[in-house]
């Protein structure tokens, strides 16, 4: 009689587990790290992000690789003044070796950072990956 409601919490299990979001190892950024992340997230030029109104988004979501810090990852949410005012994105950034700064590298609303960072350091900040022949293989 029990084998019945044993099965369904079974098939409940591996369901959950297909759904559950994809492991992220990446870390959060200092202070320093997001103040500047956050700077180049909205003084970029790519994209035209630089060109939206301030109150309509904020920078969020910021985290840093735990395989090398010097990617990371941001995103760029709408406030309830920039609701349907513009795609929000998520924004891959560098930052150049003994440097401060950050730069936007690419962003987008999927597959950003595919070929311009790692394929490690994508899965890392996303927990996703490039197609084939779309990234950068090493570290």
């Amino acid at each position: 009689m029990l084998r019945a409601p044993i099965a369904v919490l079974a098939a409940a299990a591996v369901a959950a587990g297909a759904l559950a979001a994809p492991a992220v190892a990446s870390k959060a950024p200092t202070r320093s790290e997001a103040r500047f992340i956050a700077k180049a997230v909205r003084t970029t030029s790519l994209g035209g992000a630089n060109q939206l109104d301030r109150s309509w988004y904020r920078v969020n979501r910021i985290r840093v690789s735990s395989l090398s810090d010097s990617w990371a990852i941001a995103w760029q949410t709408a406030t309830k003044a920039g609701e349907g005012k513009f795609q929000p994105a998520y924004f891959i950034l560098a930052q150049p070796q003994g440097a401060k700064r950050w730069v936007v590298m690419s962003l987008g609303t999927a597959l950003v950072g595919c070929g311009v960072a790692p394929n490690v350091v994508i899965k890392d900040l996303t927990g996703g990956t490039c197609p084939p022949g779309e990234g950068i293989r090493g570290s």
